[in-house]
């Protein structure tokens, strides 16, 4: 695969010859000792390890590029370390979950599609949740499975008789919320505790989800809520309730999500495929993990679907796309 060279609002380089060097070198046919040698060329110039990607089974490795201590690009290398391509221009405002930002970035061609592979990042997951104040974590096993489950968290619903339509981010938002206030720390994020069930108060319940629809931008007509918004609302609420040292973070690795749910017995907000085309995504509740015999690894959800899929349902490994967390980030 040769992803091809995107360049978006070239920056300047003003530093003796290095704009000439940069300009002259055919960065698709270089190879990473090349590369470089033209980025330390650059004033000031170092480049660090970011995350990778995963397409058609094959790895690609993302660094980017600081001038000055100003991210100035990416460049990315194949696993044999030849260059694939080469992003200049202000980077500060990409945002690596919004799909139609970064496609461009590292698009190969017209029917390249982001959201058929797989991001994961590398050396970011700073799992620092929320000290809880009980131990709800419970694990069984029998001849033909075994779960571990997170007990006792927040059921919420949104569609088909909820409050907000594609509302499925701010209601699993609600549940984890609601779980950090009743058990954790937290214990101020909600003026009162809300119910663990819906039905029992469904006034506040519906509001609460509201009130995230509202902070996370939610588009009740079109797409529902993008990656993006999910972050900015938990950071928005958290902010709002003085909590200034913790944030929402996210992975795309399943594995994150399974040392979060076993070793750190903190339940997560998942953001699952709904079907083997990957062309629908919903939020869900992660409270477990699960291995059924012959069948692999499952996620334990609240589907935040009423009577759909209700109480603890089990959904396959493959289905996984990401999910977010509430850390320090201190």
């Amino acid at each position: 695969m040769k992803i091809f060279l995107t360049i978006i609002a070239l920056f300047n380089l003003t530093v003796n010859t290095s704009q000439n060097k940069v300009e002259k070198c055919n960065f698709l046919e270089t190879k990473f000792n090349d590369t470089k040698k033209v980025i330390e060329s650059w004033n000031n110039s170092n480049f660090n390890y970011s995350f990778k990607f995963k397409h058609n089974e094959k790895y690609f490795n993302v660094f980017k590029v600081k001038e000055d201590n100003e991210i100035k690009g990416h460049f990315v290398l194949n696993e044999n370390g030849d260059l694939e391509s080469f992003y200049v221009g202000d980077t500060s405002k990409i945002d690596y979950l919004n799909e139609s930002m970064i496609s461009p970035i590292f698009a190969k061609d017209n029917d390249y599609n982001i959201k058929n592979d797989e991001i994961l990042p590398i050396n970011n997951f700073t799992p620092i949740p929320p000290v809880l104040n009980v131990d709800l974590y419970k694990t069984s096993s029998s001849s033909f499975h075994s779960e571990q489950l997170i007990t006792d968290c927040p059921y919420y619903y949104n569609e088909p008789n909820g409050p907000v339509i594609n509302g499925c981010s701010p209601t699993t938002a609600a549940m984890l919320l609601s779980f950090y206030d009743r058990y954790s720390e937290l214990d101020n994020l909600l003026d009162g505790e809300l119910p663990l069930n819906h039905e029992e108060n469904r006034t506040r319940v519906d509001n609460f989800i509201k009130e995230l629809a509202g902070l996370m931008g939610t588009n009740k007509i079109v797409d529902g809520t993008t990656a993006q918004q999910i972050v900015s609302g938990y950071n928005k609420y958290l902010l709002s309730k003085g909590y200034f040292g913790y944030q929402a973070n996210v992975s795309y690795n399943y594995d994150d999500y399974s040392y979060f749910i076993n070793t750190l017995k903190n339940p997560a907000h998942l953001c699952i495929y709904t079907n083997d085309a990957k062309d629908n995504l919903h939020s869900v509740l992660g409270v477990g993990t699960a291995t059924l015999k012959d069948s692999g690894r499952f996620m334990v959800t609240h589907y935040a679907v009423e009577d759909d899929k209700r109480g603890n349902y089990y959904v396959s490994e493959k289905y996984f796309l990401r999910f977010y967390y509430i850390g320090s980030s201190l």
